[in-house]
């Protein structure tokens, strides 16, 4: 086990160790390539003189011999380039990791996302934007693997099978340093390779493999009463009539040109669609996995029937074959003898139907194992947090140490808090920036967390199966003319719908500041009311709110319990601790804020 410090302390030595690498691999290819520019134009000073001085074919042999040791050279400087361009990446991704332990957002990787505000709780606790959970776990650097991510964080509907599989996953993974590196390296990778991903229009259009083969069929049988009847004709006496066979194999070559004019383009979008992902699936495909392990069961679909490696090989002889004939003057005369060209556009479209069927599937795969990844990855960097159970209890929510996974790990203040009961409502009161809207993402963003599957920001977390539900960043609209108010009440009647659908969850809501868009008075028989409404449904959750008299109706509702967080004054300085205590806040603090900022005060 790892703290945060010293996984910090590793990865900057490790970054450190890439850039020796890295100064070694400069200092060759600046080498390499002097050396390589004066064999280039030494070659020809050289090949010169021994020309003068000596036999031209002496001249000739030298002028090969230092031309294939330019082009071996030449090899070996762009590995050194790539190798450069590697290591750069692998900076990177360790780079990226301190960032995330650090939470430092200038430089995390940009967020794909924007977050929905019509979501049950996305954008109150932030699971998705610049600034939000998603950001902060996604080692994807691809848009397939990301989604899949957010996908599972904004789940309306978890299930207790599914997390569980996904813990168990990144059980395994967190122990498999090499791989969980390798993932988030190759995304890297293929989202800077000159590859880009082309239009799958041509992937997608009807097979035409059958017309190809009958063409080809015909085309073969006149190809050979060409050959035989050349063969009579030149050594048993018979007449030209080879030439008639020629024309009539001319002519439906030529009437089906287009099969082979498109070959140029096929190959170069099959070579980019599914060359793209070949670095990824070929490790995937060839990785050495535990016998009956859950990962390895999990990317069974890169490891069965047709492998991608099996199919990209097939592709790459496919266009080592027509390489051949891409002189104008030789594909003429091999074409003439055998309809060459005609052939290898069969078993091209043969590959683009195994790519059309098989890269969606792979593609899917690859975006799950981003995602199941970038959890394992979070998981290792905060070794200290801890994999929820799932409880069967109908209403439950119970945890030790819990803090916020977005506030850094050196300032983050943890609390205990337990739940149970289906109707429950903890009503939390307390002072201005005492902890309250805090607290409640703070219990949202973790159960979040749970039901995709994820470790927690919490020493223990049990819960029960629910809908997540939030009413906390309200916002109004002036082009709508929705006020603050109004926004807030369309909000709490999507909670009302949501509890009164047919959907068997309970509903888990984290509601703040509970109507404060109004006056004091209609504020609190507003807030009473929906309270009790809600101790009376399938659900429970969290209410903050400022009104110490609200706190009154946990003796009048024993599914009523008040919470609060305080603060202490010490020398004109407000001094908060953000522990959550049992019982209604004992103390206010809006006229000392007023006071302290220089307001008039008497």
């Amino acid at each position: 086990m790892h703290t945060k410090d010293e996984l910090i302390n590793i990865y900057n030595k490790s970054i450190e160790r890439f850039f020796k690498k890295r100064n070694s691999y400069l200092s060759k290819s600046k080498r390499t390539g002097f050396v390589r520019l004066c064999i280039f134009f030494g070659n020809f000073i050289v090949s010169y003189f021994i020309y003068r001085m000596f036999a031209w074919e002496y001249a000739v042999v030298v002028f090969l011999l230092l031309l294939s040791a330019f082009l071996i050279l030449t090899d070996y400087h762009n590995k050194l380039i790539k190798g450069i361009f590697r290591i750069d990446k692998w900076i990177d991704v360790k780079r990226q990791y301190i960032e995330r332990i650090n939470i430092n957002w200038e430089d995390i990787t940009p967020s794909f996302f924007t977050p929905d505000p019509a979501h049950p709780f996305d954008s109150d606790l932030s699971i998705t934007g610049e600034r939000s959970l998603h950001r902060l776990i996604n080692f994807s650097y691809n848009v397939d693997g990301a989604a899949m991510l957010k996908n599972w964080l904004c789940n309306i509907s978890p299930s207790k099978v599914v997390i569980y599989a996904r813990q168990n996953l990144i059980k395994e993974l967190l122990s498999l340093n090499k791989f969980r590196d390798k993932v988030v390296f190759y995304s890297l990778l293929n989202s800077q390779s000159k590859k880009s991903e082309p239009s799958s229009a041509y992937l997608n259009k009807p097979t035409e493999i059958g017309y190809y083969k009958k063409t080809f069929n015909i085309l073969q049988i006149i190809s050979f009463a060409n050959i035989v009847l050349f063969l009579l004709s030149s050594f048993a006496g018979f007449g030209p009539l080879w030439c008639i066979t020629l024309t009539i194999y001319s002519g439906i070559a030529l009437f089906n040109n287009k099969i082979i004019s498109e070959i140029d383009d096929k190959t170069e979008f099959l070579n980019n669609y599914a060359g793209r992902f070949y670095s990824i699936f070929n490790f995937l495909e060839n990785y050495s996995y535990k016998k009956d392990s859950s990962l390895k069961q999990f990317v069974s679909v890169f490891l069965e029937g047709e492998k991608p490696g099996k199919v990209i090989k097939k592709l790459d002889r496919i266009i080592l074959a027509l390489s051949f004939v891409k002189n104008p003057i030789l594909g003429l005369i091999i074409n003439i003898i055998y309809p060459y060209s005609f052939y290898f556009s069969c078993k091209l479209e043969g590959v683009r139907e195994e790519i059309k069927v098989n890269t969606p599937k792979w593609k899917e795969k690859w975006a799950e194992v981003e995602a199941i990844n970038s959890l394992a990855v979070y998981a290792y960097l905060n070794d200290e947090y801890s994999f929820p159970k799932i409880s069967d209890n109908a209403v439950e929510y119970k945890t030790s140490n819990i803090g916020h996974p977005l506030i850094h790990y050196k300032s983050n203040k943890l609390n205990d808090y337990c739940l149970e009961k289906t109707g429950r409502i903890d009503l939390l009161t307390g002072s201005n920036m005492s902890g309250k809207s805090t607290f409640l993402k703070t219990v949202g963003a973790n159960a979040v967390l749970a039901f995709a599957g994820s470790v927690v920001n919490a020493a223990s977390l049990e819960l029960s199966l629910f809908r997540i539900f939030t009413c906390i960043n309200i916002i109004d609209s002036v082009t709508d003319g929705i006020s603050y108010f109004y926004a807030e009440v369309k909000r709490l009647k999507f909670l009302k719908d949501i509890i009164e659908s047919d959907e068997k969850l309970p509903v888990f809501f984290l509601i703040d500041e509970i109507f404060k868009g109004t006056n004091n008075i209609e504020r609190l028989i507003g807030s009473r009311n929906f309270i009790i409404y809600l101790s009376k449904k399938n659900c429970t959750g969290l209410v903050t709110s400022h009104d110490i008299e609200l706190a009154k109706l946990e003796n009048e509702n024993s599914k009523i319990n008040n919470y609060h967080f305080r603060e202490e004054i010490e020398d004109d300085l407000m001094v908060f601790d953000y522990l959550l205590r049992r019982g209604p806040s004992p103390t206010t603090n809006a006229l000392k804020i007023m006071k302290l900022g220089g307001l008039p005060f008497e």
